[in-house]
């Protein structure tokens, strides 16, 4: 089993627009201090690539479709202390994983997000989703 984390000071993001049409292609660089904690690549939205850990191990690299980044920008600049992990059981057949998700001792939640992106976030982050009654109550 490979596990890596990496605390998340800060972010810079770059876009750029190839084909000068509507689509852009672009990354967010995850800062732990001064240093690289990942980097996640916004694509489109195809299947991503797994994750992967840089050549030297000290930063986590994934992709994110683009249709994604208003979601992944709320998440960022949520104001919660995030952390970026990775984990690869290296066992054949199973993909390597990566995870954006509070760091210990943040209150459990998804960032203030609406119901359909919170349900996405979840799933992508592997929390149970709530259940209907719970949503109901909410208001």
């Amino acid at each position: 089993m490979l596990e890596k984390i990496n605390p998340i000071t800060d972010f810079n993001i770059s876009l750029m627009n190839p084909s000068g049409a509507g689509s852009f292609l672009g990354w967010i660089r995850l800062l732990n201090g001064a240093n690289d904690a990942g980097y996640i690549y916004l694509v489109d939205d195809s299947e991503p690539e797994p994750p992967r850990l840089s050549d030297d191990k000290s930063y986590i690299v994934m992709n994110m479709p683009t249709s994604r980044l208003a979601n992944l920008l709320t998440i960022l600049k949520s104001g919660m202390s995030l952390q970026i992990r990775f984990y690869d059981a290296q066992v054949e057949f199973v993909v390597p994983s990566a995870f954006l998700e509070p760091r210990d001792g943040n209150p459990p939640g998804l960032f203030g997000l609406k119901t359909e992106e919170a349900e996405w976030v979840s799933k992508r982050l592997g929390q149970p989703e709530k259940s209907s009654a719970s949503k109901t109550r909410r208001k």
